[in-house]
């Protein structure tokens, strides 16, 4: 069977509806695959790669591909694709940490860090 999912929420939180929606799918059996642009799409939060993992891993998933990241589902694969769902992670921790640092900084430099208040 194949079925499209599009999801609108970022990756980088848990508890999104139409990705838990999916991996619904392939815990049930109705579904062996996933087909993604990039690991960074599926999980930018360490619970959702977990699953991810776990489900290629227990042989839920027997087909994850990425048309811009190889993977194969061997012991050295699996590191790979927790290798890149670890760099997606820190990708969104460190973009958190460097503008909430530039904006404390506008902050301090008498700059409003968004529009300026009405008044």
């Amino acid at each position: 069977m194949v079925k499209e999912f599009y999801e609108s929420k970022t990756a980088k939180e848990p508890g999104r509806e139409v990705f838990n929606e999916m991996l619904g799918e392939i815990e049930k059996g109705v579904a062996s695959g996933i087909l993604a642009w990039n690991p960074d799409r599926l999980a930018r939060n360490s619970i959702d790669g977990g699953k991810v993992i776990y489900f290629v891993d227990t042989l839920k998933i027997v087909a994850l591909k990425f048309p811009t990241f190889w993977f194969e589902a061997t012991p050295q694969g699996l590191f790979m694709l927790q290798i890149a769902f670890g760099q997606s992670k820190y990708y969104v921790d460190t973009l958190r940490e460097n503008v909430t640092r530039g904006m404390r900084q506008k902050v301090r430099n008498g700059v409003w860090p968004s529009g300026a208040p009405l008044g």
